[in-house]
């Protein structure tokens, strides 16, 4: 009988805002720290202040003292005004900060969602596919199937260090930074086999392009891409083309 791994209730719980900003406090331990950080990597909360903290973390190399930083105000606030007040005013306007990169950040997902139900689906090769044998490939190969873009990519970067760049390993990379809504890394990589005319997937890689600077707020560049491939009498993707022209 194989036996369940029991279940950490703490990994589990609803995390809240007070307790993002404690483990930023100094003088938190760095197991606090590593556990909160656990928990924010699986943190699927709607508060949009825990989304924004959860961001601000990740932009900033999940740098607890950064955030602090950030909830304790300035120099020049802490100058002009006394110090219980101005603690009070920084959190405030932290909080708020929080709600609106929260916020933000659920619009760019809703956006990131409403692109990829415009677009092909991508299966991805059979993971025994063979590149010279190689583990890495077919790990990485895996790890796109699985959607755990942060375990591809450090395949795919062991794989750059061997073979020198190869219109597979540049399409799934476009695919992976895709998945980590890293819109200017997915498009150059896209663009890198969308301009290989040999290239078994340029097609598809040609209308990502779009889609990635698109979502990248390059909308110019994005209709460019969207104009070559209307006027492109192989490719199979103008109905695609047309309604993300469209959005």
């Amino acid at each position: 009988m194989i036996q369940k791994m029991p279940v950490n209730p703490l990994q589990s719980a609803p995390l809240g805002l007070p307790e993002i900003l404690a483990a930023a406090s100094p003088g938190a331990s760095e197991k606090i720290r590593k556990e909160i950080r656990e928990r924010l990597e699986s943190c699927t909360s709607t508060d949009d202040a825990v989304i924004g903290a959860k961001k601000f973390l990740e932009d900033n190399g999940h740098d607890f003292d950064a955030l602090y930083r950030f909830t304790a105000g300035g120099d020049m606030v802490r100058k002009k005004v006394p110090r219980s007040s101005w603690q009070k005013f920084a959190v405030a306007a932290s909080l708020i900060c929080f709600v609106f990169m929260g916020w933000q950040y659920r619009q760019k997902l809703k956006r990131h969602d409403r692109m990829t139900d415009i677009v092909f689906h991508e299966p991805g090769l059979p993971v025994f596919a063979s590149m010279d044998g190689e583990r890495d490939f077919h790990e990485m190969m895996n790890a796109f199937k699985m959607q755990d873009a942060k375990e591809g990519l450090t395949h795919l970067n062991a794989l750059k260090t061997r073979y020198v760049q190869r219109d597979t390993l540049a399409y799934f990379g476009g695919w992976l930074h895709y998945m980590r809504r890293d819109y200017d890394s997915a498009a150059y990589c896209f663009s890198i086999v969308a301009e290989d005319s040999t290239a078994t997937y340029q097609h598809k890689a040609e209308l990502m392009a779009a889609a990635a600077f698109m979502l990248g707020g390059r909308s110019e560049t994005a209709k460019d891409r969207l104009k070559s491939i209307q006027e492109d009498n192989d490719s199979p993707y103008k109905v695609e083309a047309e309604k993300i022209g469209e959005f």
